[in-house]
């Protein structure tokens, strides 16, 4: 991931960085991929700070079946797999949560 940066040059050499782009402004949530996938996937996602994470997975009807991450991560892009071996065919969500927001993604599981 690339982040524009500011930067502000005036006379005598001197350089400020704007750091409010050098994070993302918020948290950020990528669409699986593959989507629909057999029998893994992988999830990118951003953090703007650092922070309690967690990504859990539901079914259709909103039961929790799996976590895939519940921890303290720094900020910046991670990344994510989900092995769906034991699990059926069918609808799935994918939910980002931390201190900045939450995040729901529709994936595909097709066996």
């Amino acid at each position: 991931m690339t982040l524009p940066i500011n930067l502000i040059i005036t006379e005598g050499s001197t350089v400020a960085v704007n750091e409010e782009q050098l994070h993302p402004s918020g948290i950020s949530l990528s669409q699986n991929y593959p989507n629909p996938f057999n029998p893994e996937t992988r999830f990118a996602f951003s953090l703007p700070y650092s922070g309690d994470v967690s990504i859990k997975i539901y079914d259709i009807l909103g039961n929790e079946i799996s976590t895939l991450i519940d921890k303290f991560l720094s900020a910046g892009t991670h990344y994510v797999t989900w092995n769906t071996n034991t699990k059926v065919t069918g609808i799935y969500f994918a939910r980002l949560k931390s201190p900045f927001g939450i995040e729901v993604k529709k994936i595909v599981l097709e066996k």
